[in-house]
Parts: C-alpha cells; sequence; structure tokens
C-alpha cells in the first residue's frame, strides 16, 4: 500500500499543491462569492466548541463542531 501511496496518489497531488502555493492572498473582510470568483487564499477563525473521534475498524472519523465570531 505505501508503495501505491508514493508513486500513484502522491505524485498526482503536485499540481494541487503547485496552484495552493501559486494563490494570492484573499483580501480582507473578503466575501465567500469573492473568495470563490478570484480563486484566493482565505484564512477563517473558529473556535472548536466540540471534538469527537470515533473508531471504527480501521478507520477513525473525526468531527468538530465550529462557532464563527
Amino acid at each position: 500500500m505505501s508503495y501505491l501511496a508514493f508513486t500513484v496518489w502522491v505524485p498526482g497531488q503536485q499540481e494541487r499543491y503547485e496552484h495552493y502555493r501559486a494563490a494570492e492572498p484573499c483580501p480582507a473582510q473578503a466575501t465567500a462569492q469573492e473568495v470563490a470568483a478570484k480563486d484566493c487564499l482565505a484564512t477563517w477563525h473558529f473556535t472548536v466548541t466540540k471534538a469527537e473521534s470515533t473508531f471504527a475498524g480501521k478507520v477513525t472519523a473525526y468531527e468538530a463542531t465550529l462557532k464563527d465570531k
């Protein structure tokens, strides 16, 4: 499995990573529509109010409840 991850999956993510690194930061106070239209990097501030993890066999699922300002 690790062979597959390092020969197929990771190299396939290279283009996505390059796009992320090339993206410009969004203007301060940009709306969701502006972020989508400009395809820029946005920073969002949330407070985690609840966090849970559930283990099912070989998979752990994580869920967080967030609160906006």
